[in-house]
């Protein structure tokens, strides 16, 4: 080996543990992401679905209130 490329590989340790150290982060920051995106998608099913029963109530209240009003 020459004294340069010696000299390139002295830190490797140092630089092995930046860089266990950017993928852990990395791994982090995409699990974070991929959490929010799961959160948001099933806060907005549980959002249309409560519209849903909130319109299919008040279609049953009216009609029951027009068929009560005829008798």
């Amino acid at each position: 080996m020459s004294a340069g490329r010696i000299a390139r590989h002295r830190n490797y340790g140092e630089l092995m543990e930046r860089h266990e150290r950017g993928i852990k982060l990395r791994r982090l920051v995409l699990a974070a992401v991929y959490l929010l995106i799961i959160f948001s998608l099933l806060i907005f099913f549980l959002i249309v679905r409560w519209r849903e029963q909130k319109q299919k109530n008040i279609k049953q209240e009216t009609a029951f209130v027009m068929t009560s009003k005829t008798k």
